[in-house]
């Protein structure tokens, strides 16, 4: 018998990391300074964008997280995450959103173009420069007239 499957985002601000579950489960994983600790949220929230002020009305439970054992956040975290939001037994697929991460301007060859560096589906990061006939992958040489730039994440 297979188990049930349960669709969950994780975002990551770099203040923090939130995983949601598709029936609107939300905890959030963020450091103090000291340790990172789980606030897992009781109230659900199905919008697009989480209405902190809605869940916080409801009733919150944290984990603090042993900060020499947990120096990052890891797989373990997530699960426990998971876990608490959906009692039972289930099996978790990560859903990763298409998202424009940053929009910038990039000189290439002297002339400044447009760009906007999008994680895909699979979770690769590209680059789309406005006018180009396609997209490259983070890491790319972009060859120019004169010179070359290699796009890293550093350039956004």
């Amino acid at each position: 018998m297979s188990k049930e499957e349960i669709k969950y985002t994780i975002h990551n601000d770099w203040e923090n990391i939130v995983v949601r579950t598709e029936d609107g489960g939300v905890a959030s994983i963020d450091w103090n300074g000291n340790h990172y600790y789980t606030t897992y949220y009781q109230t659900r929230d199905t919008n697009e964008e989480v209405d902190w002020d809605k869940l916080a009305e409801g009733k919150t439970y944290c984990k603090d997280w042993d900060a020499i054992k947990y120096p990052s956040v890891d797989a373990e975290m997530i699960t426990d995450a998971l876990e608490w939001l959906c009692c039972g037994d289930y099996e978790f697929r990560r859903v990763v959103k298409p998202m424009v991460l940053a929009k910038t301007n990039l000189n290439v060859s002297g002339t400044w173009v447009k760009a906007r560096i999008t994680r895909t589906e699979d979770g690769n990061l590209e680059v789309y420069i406005d006018g180009a006939e396609k997209h490259f992958p983070l890491g790319t040489c972009v060859q120019g007239h004169n010179d070359e730039i290699i796009i890293t994440k550093n350039d956004f």
